[in-house]
């Protein structure tokens, strides 16, 4: 011990006096111990900082990419209303045109040209309320016990006839009969969605295959395609709504960016999931899994 001050006091024949003794015994240790607790808690503080700083750097990169993914839809949307809009501008001002009336032919070409592009127009705005409808947390589906082979060769034949034979589609169902309780109409979109998908995004003649198999309690129902494929980095985004994989001009592509989201949000509605393998230059491989019985 060090004594390091004293006190003395000498009053009415008291003494007092007090020693200030410092005991230097453990000094080693208690160094090392205010050392230790002062890295500890420099280190915490610094480790909460970068915390904080790459929590906030996330949020922001998140708010970034959702606000391209905004930007990107609106411009999208834009382009799609815009394009049945000008050809019903175009075709409406051709009518008005005294001399159209003397050729019958070019009166109904053009009569048919509106009518289509009205029915295109239609269909982008129930896709969005569709979406908007899905959005919320629970939704009710009309569902109906169906024989899925028979379902999805009306679909099939359906879509092939709407886009008047624009690919080939190679059927294998061996569900031998087998039924489900599904939303016909829901469903039927679901699958059309992928089959439209695969025509879009393909370069040259679309070759797309539609199985359908037992895979234990479920259905599984795989649509595959030649197409573009999907590159790794963008595998993981593309059954969010609004996400569009990059192919050059984006506007050369017609969509919205919703029919995966649409797909995904329909099929876990019936209690399944969809799930995608695909490389690039080798087409995709969409695999809906659909439970036997309805989901209690």
């Amino acid at each position: 011990m060090v004594i390091v001050n004293t006190f003395r006091e000498e009053r009415n024949h008291f003494i007092l006096e007090f020693h200030y003794l410092l005991d230097l015994t453990h000094k080693n240790e208690m160094v090392f111990r205010e050392a230790l607790l002062s890295f500890v808690l420099i280190t915490g503080s610094i480790l909460i900082v970068f915390l904080v700083f790459g929590l906030t750097w996330r949020n922001l990169m998140e708010e970034r990419r959702l606000s391209e993914l905004k930007s990107d839809f609106i411009n999208n949307m834009t382009h799609e209303l815009k394009t049945p809009l000008s050809t019903i501008t175009v075709a409406g001002r051709t009518l008005e045109k005294e001399q159209i009336f003397t050729d019958r032919n070019k009166v109904l070409e053009t009569a048919r040209l509106i009518g289509k592009q009205s029915v295109h127009l239609n269909q982008l705005i129930n896709t969005i309320l569709e979406v908007s409808f899905l959005e919320r947390e629970e939704f009710e589906l009309d569902r109906h016990k169906v024989v899925i082979d028979e379902l999805l060769q009306q679909v099939v034949t359906s879509f092939l006839t709407s886009c008047d034979g624009c690919a080939e589609i190679k059927e294998d169902y061996s569900t031998n009969g087998m039924e489900a309780s599904v939303d016909i109409v829901y469903f039927t979109t679901m699958i059309s969605n992928l089959l439209s998908n695969a025509v879009k995004y393909c370069d040259g003649e679309p070759v797309i295959t539609v199985k359908a198999a037992a895979a234990g309690n479920d259905i599984e129902i795989t649509v595959a395609d030649n197409g573009l494929g999907i590159p790794s980095e963008h595998i993981g985004h593309i059954f969010e709504k609004f996400y569009r994989v990059p192919h050059g001009n984006i506007h050369k592509t017609k969509g919205l960016g919703l029919g995966l989201y649409y797909v995904r949000r329909i099929a876990m509605a019936h209690g399944g999931d969809v799930t995608v393998t695909s490389k690039p230059g080798r087409g995709s491989t969409f695999k809906i899994k659909i439970p036997i019985q309805k989901t209690s």
